[in-house]
């Protein structure tokens, strides 16, 4: 979660269209990092359009290997992470 606001500094981000965490994602160093680099886009409206979608938000997209409890727990970060507020905040500063 936290590359794609990383990426978001710089006025581009992953755009994740599909949100199937449990074949796009995988965990480094404890962080939960997007593994599907074939999604990306500069366009901060397409984002904007993802988050207000909150396709993540569907225990589906996260398979059968996970826990309710996880799924709950992961779902509830990425609204806490991906808002429109936050991308608001840091589109582009680092191109500045």
């Amino acid at each position: 979660m936290i590359t794609l606001i990383l990426l978001f500094y710089y006025g581009s981000t992953v755009y994740e269209n599909t949100y199937n965490i449990h074949s796009n994602f995988g965990i480094l160093n404890d962080k939960l990092v997007l593994i599907d680099p074939f999604e990306i886009t500069n366009k901060k409206e397409k984002v904007l359009s993802q988050i207000e979608r909150k396709k993540w938000a569907k225990h589906s997209k996260y398979g059968n290997n996970l826990s309710e409890d996880m799924k709950e727990y992961l779902i509830k970060k990425a609204n806490e992470t991906w808002t429109e507020k936050k991308l608001n905040k840091v589109w582009g500063v680092k191109l500045k």
